[in-house]
Formats: C-alpha cells, structure tokens, sequence
C-alpha cells in the first residue's frame, strides 16, 4: 500500500451493502429523471420550442425509465 492508498482509506468509511448500494444508484436515476423532466417542461413552456431538443429530452427520459424499471425488478 503505498502512501496515497493510505491517505485515502481513512476517507472510504465503512464498505456499503449491496442494498444501500441499490438505494444510491435508484436515487442518482430519480434524480437525473426529475432534472431531465425540468429541462423538458421548460423547452416545451417555450415560446418557439426547440422540437430536436425536447425529443432528446424524451429519449433520456425513456431510457432512464427503463434503468429504474431494471434496478427495481432486481
């Protein structure tokens, strides 16, 4: 182990439970939806919305759709 490996094990705490480890990636993904939701809502408040924008924005949602319906069928 060398000196920076040993710096930095006193930063990692306590390894996390694949449980809690679930519960993070599950809150990164709800997270990331609700800002991508945002984004949409706005583009389409917009007075000339941009349509190549707000499809982009469908695409992510729908793909971040399908990586929570995956985690949590686990």
């Amino acid at each position: 182990m060398n000196l920076l490996e040993y710096f930095f094990s006193f930063f990692k705490g306590k390894p996390k439970t694949k449980e809690e480890e679930l519960k993070d990636k599950i809150w990164h993904i709800e997270v990331k939806r609700a800002e991508v939701m945002l984004k949409l809502a706005r583009e389409k408040e917009k007075h000339d919305p941009d349509i190549l924008r707000i499809d982009k924005y469908e695409q992510e949602l729908a793909v971040l759709d399908t990586k929570l319906s995956e985690i949590q069928s686990k």
